[in-house]
């Protein structure tokens, strides 16, 4: 049967086609658990990764490059602090809305 059979990890070469497999089912990575707090500017114009793959999480760095992705504009309209999901599951993007279970072991305070 089946379930007999034990679960072996893919050989290396063959990671980096799980990994795009996963980007065409439009699913994107988590980058991290919790939110980030950043202090924003007034009239600035930051891009929020939607993908997951940035290196600057929460923000775009270009990595969504050949992926289905797109970095979500966010324009702050006023000076001060926000937290920017970055397990990238918020329904309400580009901030944290605190329900992901990967944000449930910390404290959110968005």
């Amino acid at each position: 049967m089946v379930e007999d059979v034990p679960r072996v990890a893919p050989p290396r070469r063959y990671r980096s086609c799980l990994i795009n497999l996963e980007r065409l089912m439009n699913k994107s990575e988590t980058a991290s658990t919790g939110p980030a707090e950043v202090a924003v500017e007034c009239g600035k114009t930051y891009w929020w990764c939607a993908c997951g793959l940035s290196q600057k999480q929460p923000f775009c760095d270009g990595s969504h490059k050949g992926t289905p992705f797109t970095p979500l504009p966010y324009q702050a309209s006023e000076t001060g602090r926000k937290w920017f999901c970055v397990c990238k599951q918020t329904k309400n993007r580009p901030f944290c809305d605190c329900t992901s279970p990967l944000c449930a072991t910390i404290t959110c305070a968005p």
